[in-house]
Formats: C-alpha cells, sequence, structure tokens
C-alpha cells in the first residue's frame, strides 16, 4: 500500500491510537487495518443507496449518511467521467472517505476552498473492494466532494468517521 499524503493531524492521532492499541492476545493493532476491516463491511453489505452525481457543484448530490454505501453513476465532466456529491457534517472530526476505485477526490467546503487531505491512500492490504481513501478534518457544514476524472462509469462510496465508537451497531 502506498501512503501519498500525510498531514500532521492525523499523523498523530494514526500514532497515538497505534501505542496504545492492543489486541486481546497482547499484540498491536493496526487502527488503519481495523477501520479498513470496518469499511469493508459497508462496501460488501448494508445500507446502499444508488444516485447519479451532479456534472458541477452547484448541482453535487446529496449523499449525507456514513456507513451506507453509495453507488454512484459519474456524468460526462469536461469529456472524462466525474461528477460532483455532497456531505453535510453535524459533528466537527476527521472523516475517511472510501472509493471503490482510484479515482480523484477532492472535498471543498461550502465557500468553495479545497480541504487539503490529512492523508490519503491507494488500495488497502485488507478489503479488495477499497480503491483508495482520503482522510480530512471537517467541520461543520457542507462539504461537496468532486469524484474524477477517470475512466470508471461508476463508483462506490462510503464515508465514516474513525473515532466513532460502533458499539451496537449491526
Amino acid at each position: 500500500m502506498m501512503r501519498l499524503q500525510t498531514g500532521g493531524v492525523w499523523l498523530v492521532a494514526v500514532a497515538t491510537l497505534a501505542l496504545g492499541a492492543c489486541g486481546d492476545d497482547g499484540t498491536t493493532v493496526d487502527p488503519r487495518a481495523e477501520l479498513e476491516e470496518h469499511v469493508c463491511e459497508h462496501f460488501d453489505g448494508g445500507d446502499t443507496e444508488a444516485v447519479t452525481a451532479g456534472a458541477e457543484a452547484a448541482a453535487a448530490v446529496d449523499v449525507t449518511g456514513t456507513h451506507t454505501r453509495y453507488d454512484i453513476t459519474l456524468v460526462d465532466v469536461g469529456g472524462a467521467l466525474g461528477g460532483y456529491v455532497s456531505i453535510a457534517i453535524d459533528e466537527a472530526s476527521e472523516y475517511a472517505i472510501f472509493v471503490s476505485a482510484d479515482v480523484g477526490v477532492e472535498v471543498t467546503d461550502a465557500t468553495g476552498a479545497v480541504v487539503t487531505p490529512e492523508e490519503s491512500f491507494v488500495g488497502s492490504d485488507v478489503c479488495a473492494p477499497i480503491g483508495a481513501s482520503t482522510h480530512v478534518a471537517l467541520g461543520v457544514g457542507t462539504y461537496t466532494i468532486a469524484l474524477g476524472p477517470t475512466a470508471e462509469s461508476t463508483v462506490q462510496l462510503v464515508y465514516v468517521e474513525p473515532g466513532h465508537d460502533h458499539e451496537g451497531e449491526e
């Protein structure tokens, strides 16, 4: 797996979790692998919703809902396939956006400013359906996610809050 970009906040959070996270048998638990295993469950089953991406940011389709797999049909954007979706965040936190292919993922805030990823990865050692992931710190508000350009006609997207407690979820 290749690390594309790292930022201080995400790296510190992962390092802190890695130092303190031990399995039942005393072995160290890789928090990223654990997160990817959880996300893989959403790629393989659970809640799904099919949407068609907007052709421009102003037409972004709302995909608010963590732990849901969105099957996104991409559209023509400047001669390539891509599109726009949006998410409404009601709790400031770190979020991880996973897509099923190595497509460009750019997150912008309500003013159109690009949110710099804390960390981005291509692929996963523990979950074949994960093509790439982007980890961003988001405040409360609405964000637009630009996907592409790509040759893919569809992409699956799941986003989660990595520090979220999943106890009691099915």
